[in-house]
């Protein structure tokens, strides 16, 4: 190993071992043992304290040239180090400027003392204090001055190092403790040194992973902006897109629909058959993609509540079965009666899926063949639903494929009309409805297709667990409001219809459609409606718009009812003139008050 003696080898941990502080500690040390070598001076020339405590190991009295002399030595070994404090580039140089100026006290200490033994401890007392500068080149710079000292004054001056006189063996003697001193501060420095060397690669290290962290937090926060912009991007073209091909899509279906109640030769009713059911599956594409795009956006709107399964399967296969008709395939519904079970998840989106798997299941059957629905609990609090055909089956080569946008394995040649998005929408709307959607598929025998949902309490049972609320007063009441319940749920409509059984004084009108509410708020301009915002034909938000518009129903008080309660969800009905927001579930109690608050009923007509 190369052994540097003369560059700085700590010049790049000074900050790490506080040289700066180190320093103004030695200096402030420096001028201490100047005041101490003052001390000595005076009370060993003038006090002549020698004389008064005689005896063979007592320190000499010194002469007043020797006194002032040894005064002027030490104010020159503390003054010059402060003053070249700053001056020297190498901070080496004045490690061993220090240094020599701390071994020249032990010389001074020595020679005042008369070589008293205490003095010669002070050269110990340097060796250790010029350790917090972590050089161990200092202690054996300190160690040579000191053998210097000794072993010249031995014989030149022995009473300046020895009170006793000359002593060669206390040369040696003295030689060995400074050199096992040396070794030991010099193992000591390498080790502080080594130590400083690690903890600064350790901060370096940790600093450059914070930077790391920094820059990569920078970038995903760029990234995410970048995505956001992205999807407002998207949004805006869906929005547009959406538009201008919905607006020639309106025409082009309108006047085939007018055209098709026409008079028309055989030949001609074929061609705007035709027309009709390429627009209506461009129109159903559209729709599929923009669903598609909503979701990766995370901007579909969704309306998670408890679903009754039977009527949902029920009213999916009432849906698709002239399909099935016109294909000669058989539905069957396995499981029926029972108890009521209800999932849950958004009750469009669900007849959505349910349309999609059994259309599939139908269209990719063979002739005469059969598809089977069933249902039954999982034992884990959650409800299975199958939908089994006795079609062709799927390939296992085929089913990472499965769930790909516009991948139809295939079946473009079949003849079968598709796109090649519904499973794949199917999928999302499952996923994002916190479902499972899987398939298991024999070659030459069908595929079943499952889907796995939590179970959910239904809100008639949540409605009979409920106590403490007294059935309603007799209807004897000259009074009656009209309640208009927009709602395509049926068993929400039912829990409203068991609620206000309570306040007799109420009459109840229900639709499920959008459209078909904003005529019969005109028609019987009720004194409240109920508005759920998830409707098959139009948007609730769409509703509350036109009855707040027309000046015939903006006055009457609209209560949304709905499981999305996100605030910006709730501020955007406040300002679009809802009266109050009850979320799904509904607290009965909550209810009932406010909707006796919103028709100012009497407090004695109150039963809550």
């Amino acid at each position: 190993m190369k052994v540097d003696l003369l560059s700085d080898i700590n010049r790049d941990y000074a900050v790490a071992m506080n040289y700066s502080g180190v320093d103004r500690f030695i200096v402030k040390i420096l001028w201490w043992h100047f005041g101490f070598v003052v001390l000595m001076a005076f009370t060993n020339s003038y006090l002549r304290l020698g004389d008064w405590f005689r005896s063979p190991f007592s320190w000499r009295v010194l002469g007043l040239d020797e006194a002032l002399a040894a005064s002027l030595v030490g104010f020159a070994a503390a003054a010059v180090p402060t003053l070249v404090r700053d001056q020297i580039a190498n901070h080496y140089g004045w490690r061993i400027v220090v240094s020599v100026a701390l071994t020249m006290y032990s010389y001074l200490f020595v020679f005042m003392s008369g070589g008293s033994i205490e003095m010669h401890f002070h050269f110990f007392m340097v060796m250790a204090l010029i350790t917090v500068y972590s050089d161990w080149r200092l202690g054996w710079l300190v160690l040579v001055m000191t053998a210097l000292h000794h072993g010249i004054l031995n014989y030149v001056a022995p009473t300046w190092v020895y009170f006793y006189g000359r002593n060669d063996l206390a040369v040696l003697a003295h030689a060995l403790p400074v050199t096992a001193t040396a070794i030991f501060t010099s193992l000591l420095c390498i080790n502080n040194r080594r130590s400083v060397v690690m903890h600064q690669a350790s901060r370096r290290e940790l600093e450059r992973e914070i930077e790391d962290r920094v820059r990569a937090q920078e970038a995903m926060a760029k990234a995410k902006a970048e995505a956001e912009r992205a999807n407002q991007a998207k949004s805006e073209f869906l929005s547009r897109t959406s538009h201008e091909l919905r607006t020639p899509l309106n025409g082009i279906l309108g006047f085939a629909q007018l055209l098709e109640m026409e008079p028309l030769k055989s030949q001609e009713q074929e061609s705007v058959a035709q027309i009709l059911g390429a627009g209506r599956h461009l129109l159903q594409l559209i729709n599929e993609v923009l669903d598609i795009a909503r979701i990766e956006t995370g901007r579909l709107a969704m309306s998670p509540e408890p679903v009754l399964l039977q009527d949902a399967l029920q009213e999916a296969l009432d849906l698709i079965r002239p399909l099935a008709n016109e294909m000669t395939v058989a539905l069957d519904l396995e499981t029926r009666g029972g108890p009521a079970l209800y999932i849950q998840a958004d009750g469009q989106r669900i007849k959505q899926v349910l349309l999609n798997l059994l259309s599939n299941a139908v269209k990719y059957n063979r002739k005469n063949g059969t598809v089977i629905l069933r249902y039954a609990e999982t034992g884990q609090g959650r409800l299975r639903i199958e939908v089994s055909d006795t079609g062709p089956g799927i390939s296992p080569d085929k089913m990472e494929r499965l769930f790909t946008p516009f991948d139809r394995l295939g079946a473009e040649q079949s003849g079968i009309e598709g796109s090649g998005l519904g499973l794949s929408l199917s999928k999302r709307l499952v996923d994002v409805m916190g479902g499972t959607l899987g398939v298991e598929s024999r070659v030459g025998l069908g595929s079943t297709f499952w889907m796995e949902f939590p179970r959910a309490v239904g809100p008639l049972q949540r409605l009979d667990g409920l106590q403490g609320i007294p059935p309603g007063p007799p209807a004897d009441v000259d009074w009656v409001a009209t309640v208009l319940y927009i709602e395509d749920n049926a068993a929400n409509v039912e829990l409203v219809e068991r609620i206000l059984r309570r306040r007799p004084a109420t009459r109840l009108r229900t639709t499920a459609e959008g459209q078909r509410g904003i005529e019969l708020a005109r028609e019987h301009r009720p004194d409240l409606i109920l508005l759920d915002l998830h409707l098959p034909d139009i948007r609730g938000h769409d509703v509350l718009r036109h009855l707040k518009g027309d000046a015939a129903t903006r006055d009457i008080p609209v209560i949304v009812i709905s499981a999305d309660a996100t605030p910006g969800q709730l501020q955007r009905l406040r300002e679009a003139g809802s009266t109050g927001y009850l979320t799904k579930p509904i607290d009965v109690r909550e209810f009932l008050d406010l909707l006796d608050r919103t028709l100012d009923r009497p407090a004695d007509k109150a039963m809550v």
